[in-house]
């Protein structure tokens, strides 16, 4: 556990994220459960997570802007075996995947405090992070690349509704 925080603040001070699979059991993630909503910038976004059950958790996501759907996510977490993944499908406003159809977007748990998650994934465009803070009833999300400050574009901002 003291390996785990020390990763996680090192992570939160902007220093690289870790990037190792880190030992984890699902049920360390039941801080994200509820329905969100917020703002990434201009546009309103929606996350809704379930509590875990048999070794998964599930969300959807959709962001919205200018009175129209921008695209949609369909979450899930996954306990496999000693460890713990995320794999996201995204979708246009018509409901086209972008991801090919039996593609997923694959990250691996990296980091967990009883407050916060980092998961990790290389992709052909290297390193990224995709990480949740949870701090009462707000949550911040985040996507970076690299030890650099993530930009206002990658942070989404959520107030928990129920």
């Amino acid at each position: 556990m003291i390996t785990t925080s020390l990763l996680l603040a090192s992570m939160l001070s902007q220093s690289t994220p870790p990037t190792e699979p880190l030992k984890a059991k699902i049920e360390s993630l039941s801080f994200m459960v509820g329905h969100w909503e917020g703002n990434r910038g201009p546009a309103w976004i929606q996350e809704v997570w379930t509590a875990p059950k048999d070794g998964i958790m599930h969300a959807s996501f959709r962001m919205h802007q200018d009175g129209k759907l921008v695209f949609s996510e369909s979450e899930r977490i996954i306990q496999e075996g000693e460890f713990v993944r995320m794999k996201l499908k995204h979708f246009d406003p018509d409901f086209n995947g972008y991801e090919e159809k039996n593609e997923t977007t694959d990250f691996v748990l990296t980091a967990v405090t009883k407050d916060s998650v980092s998961f990790y994934q290389k992709d052909e465009h290297g390193d990224l992070w995709l990480s949740y803070k949870r701090s009462g009833n707000t949550t911040q999300a985040w996507i970076t690349r690299s030890a650099d400050k993530p930009s206002d574009e990658s942070i989404f901002k959520f107030k928990l509704v129920k």
